[in-house]
């Protein structure tokens, strides 16, 4: 018979196979301005600073150069986009894997803790970014080995703690909300041992490895790339999980406005629909997501407080330990923009809850079959319809939508790598103009970030003077609609000195704008000099 680990090594590779199979060979072709940054930042090579240019993610730079220029070495000639993708889908289809280890450890029950990881790997929101350009698969690769290595813990081994803490600041190092995961951890190992000598060791054992992966690079990316001085340390920390390296910690508003229980409670819901699915316009995908969680998180408490009394007398830390986690990410989704939080984390714990509780309830009654084949039952009717659900519309492109692709479509037969296009920056066209087609780029947004003092009358000079370059340059200008509508809204992001009224005019007063021959969206125009229209 084979041995446990034997058992447990197979089931590791094979679920590997299957989730990197569908992460990565029904990877999202359906791309956002974060996916074409990143890409354009991995084939440019950034240097210096530059790779470390996201401060919430500091890790995100080096990792892209780094898969893209091995890809190179192997042969691909394509771009960074799928070099890119795979990395990620190798951490996604590693992350599920650990996580069933995990959950084994944790419950012993080696058909409960495949479903559940199975039932996290298939849920859409780590499916649709284990298939993209975004590394959150790799930053949920290293809190699950967090989750590996406390529920070792239990069991003894400071090497475990050590693991934690190196985890934990790898894990932060690709997203900065995930240090939060410190405190429960802190918390959990210091009342996880009967003996208080234990306790400590492990303690400052776990603190060690958060210094050495997440104080000390910090420290080094914040004062060799970033001219930040070390005084500065502990003014900006407290800001960190929520704004990353390169804020200054403000204060945090700890007022109860009831006003965001609307958007918390829609937050909640659709944790596993995702707030902005690019495959959100099916109803029937969107019901199976929308109403996925509320179910789940109802089924996890019936098991819990099933087993509640048994879990805390047998297993409390661990329970301590999910609890508080949990609590943590709540706070952040109600005190904090959402798009800064992980909110999909959240399933982990809450699945480890779930399947620790239903294994509780399975062994209460392990004389009865009934009860363990209706648990199992019970798991599979949640892991098949999500698994599907997500598999449809994966397979099928027709479900999956962003009108900024569409654009880029539309256009990409008609503006030629040679031409120029004059964007707004207000919409991000120029990204993917820039990305796919390899067209000249006069963002105008940009322009005055470059020069936020400059007066309006100064900036557009400057513009004049891009423009007839690009017009002595090009082959053809295309300009967006939305630079020659005085109405149109700067958004409080840009420079204060962007005024759309004085563009527009500028604009309509020294060039003509005539429609694309055939084009019946009217999305871009051509630009042309005065004197270029013939006069009757």
């Amino acid at each position: 018979m084979p041995s446990n680990f034997s058992k447990n090594l197979i089931i590791f590779i094979l679920i590997f196979a299957l989730f990197f199979s569908l992460y990565f060979f029904l990877r999202n072709i359906i791309y956002d301005t974060d996916d074409i940054t990143y890409t354009m930042n991995a084939e440019s090579g950034i240097k210096n600073d530059y790779i470390f240019w996201s401060s919430q993610h500091p890790l995100w730079g080096p990792l892209d150069v780094l898969a893209y220029q091995a890809s190179k070495k192997l042969g691909n000639t394509e771009g960074a986009l799928v070099p890119l993708q795979f990395i990620n889908s190798i951490f996604g289809a590693l992350a599920v894997s650990m996580f069933f280890l995990s959950l084994y450890i944790l419950t012993g029950n080696r058909i409960v803790s495949l479903l559940v990881a199975m039932i996290f790997g298939v849920s859409f929101y780590f499916w649709h970014w284990s298939g993209c350009i975004k590394h959150y698969s790799v930053a949920t690769f290293f809190t699950v080995l967090i989750l590996y290595f406390i529920v070792r813990l239990e069991k003894g081994g400071t090497l475990n703690a050590l693991g934690a803490g190196l985890a934990t600041g790898i894990s932060a190092l690709f997203h900065s909300a995930n240090i939060i995961i410190f405190l429960p951890i802190g918390i959990t190992i210091l009342i996880m041992k009967k003996t208080i000598i234990r306790n400590i060791s492990n303690f400052l054992t776990y603190i060690i490895g958060l210094i050495l992966f997440f104080v000390t690079p910090h420290l080094f990316i914040m004062n060799y790339f970033l001219g930040i001085q070390f005084n500065n340390f502990f003014f900006w920390a407290p800001s960190y999980p929520w704004f990353g390296l390169q804020t200054r910690f403000q204060g945090f508003d700890f007022n109860f406005n009831l006003q965001r229980l609307p958007i918390f409670l829609d937050r909640f819901w659709n944790i596993m629909a995702g707030f902005y699915s690019y495959y959100g316009n099916n109803p029937l995908y969107y019901f199976i997501w929308k109403n996925y969680f509320p179910i789940l998180l109802i089924l996890t408490g019936f098991f819990f407080i099933i087993s509640i009394f048994r879990l805390f007398k047998e297993r409390y830390p661990l329970m301590i330990f999910f609890i508080l986690w949990i609590v943590l990410q709540w706070i952040g989704l109600w005190f904090v923009d959402p798009f800064n939080f992980f909110i999909y984390i959240i399933l982990l714990p809450i699945l480890s809850i779930f399947a620790v509780s239903l294994t509780c309830f399975i062994e209460k009654f392990k004389k009865s079959r009934m009860v363990q084949y209706s648990s199992i039952l019970l798991l599979l009717i949640l892991l098949i319809p999500l698994f599907f659900t997500n598999l449809f519309a994966a397979i099928i492109p027709a479900h999956q939508y962003n009108p900024f692709m569409e654009t880029i479509n539309h256009y990409r037969n008609i503006i030629k790598r040679t031409d120029t296009v004059v964007s707004s920056g207000i919409n991000p066209d120029s990204v993917y103009f820039k990305y796919f087609i390899r067209a000249n780029i006069i963002d105008i947004v940009g322009l005055h970030q470059h020069y936020p003092t400059i007066k309006p009358d100064e900036i557009l000079k400057r513009l004049k003077i891009q423009v007839n370059s690009a017009l002595q340059e090009s082959k053809i200008i295309y300009i967006h609609n939305d630079l020659l509508n005085e109405k149109t809204e700067v958004p409080p992001w840009a420079p204060s000195n962007m005024n759309m009224s004085s563009i527009s005019q500028f604009f309509k007063k020294n060039y003509i704008i005539e429609p694309i021959p055939g084009d019946d969206i009217g999305k871009y125009l051509i630009l042309k000099k005065k004197h270029d229209k013939k006069q009757p």
